[in-house]
Formats: C-alpha cells, sequence, structure tokens
C-alpha cells in the first residue's frame, strides 16, 4: 500500500460457520477491506484486543458467547467500533436488541455481499 493513501478499514468477521466465515473475508478483501475472520465471541475479543478494527461484522447464533453476547463486551471495550449484525433469525425483537447494543447496521441471511459492502462503506462514511 502507498504509505500516501489513506489506511483501508479494518474489518473483524465473527461467524462460526467456516464456509460462510472464509467467502465473507475474501469477498470483503477483496472489495477493498483490511480483513480478520474468526470463528466466535471469545475468538474476536481476543482478536479486538490485539489489532484496532473500525468495524465489526458479527453472527448472532452461535456457540459458546453469542453474537449479542459478544457484541455488548466489543462496544464496552471499544465504544467507536461500528457493528454489524447478520442472523438467520430476522425478528423484530433481534433488531431491537442488536441496535440497544449498540449494532449500527443488522442484514438478514440468506444477504447479498452487495448488500453488506454497502452497508459498511455507509456506516464508515467511506
Amino acid at each position: 500500500m502507498d504509505p500516501t493513501s489513506p489506511r483501508r478499514a479494518r474489518i473483524l468477521i465473527v461467524e462460526d460457520e467456516d464456509l460462510i466465515r472464509r467467502l465473507l473475508q475474501r469477498t470483503l478483501t477483496t472489495r477493498g477491506w483490511e480483513t480478520s475472520a474468526v470463528p466466535g465471541g471469545e475468538a474476536a475479543l481476543c482478536e479486538a484486543a490485539r489489532v484496532e478494527f473500525d468495524a465489526v461484522v458479527c453472527d448472532l447464533m452461535m456457540e459458546g458467547l453469542d453474537g449479542f453476547q459478544t457484541l455488548s463486551r466489543l462496544k464496552e471495550a471499544h465504544p467507536a467500533l461500528v457493528c454489524v449484525v447478520m442472523t438467520a433469525f430476522d425478528t423484530p425483537e433481534n433488531r431491537l436488541k442488536a441496535e440497544r447494543l449498540g449494532a449500527g447496521g443488522f442484514v438478514a441471511k440468506p444477504f447479498g455481499v452487495d448488500e453488506l459492502d454497502r452497508l459498511l462503506r455507509s456506516l464508515l462514511g467511506v
């Protein structure tokens, strides 16, 4: 990367389904994002303590720490972190709970990567 160009936004992907996690990481990386991908909430907290991220894309339904718990702890430690929640369980209750925990965006599975990319660009102002 050219040292005079702005830093690419860093996105943390938290998804327990290996295929989806790899696909999201590969696709978002090819669209210009700097990405890290982890399989669950505990790994997300460790990665966020190690690297400063601009945004997190987090699944809600995961083993161990679920997406709500992960989101809550990430926002507590990193209040400026932009959070996008993704889930196959798109209900008004889940959307409201995610918003109350600090999520700025919500995508229902299945979703197109174009939708996620546009949402991230909008939330990050890039």
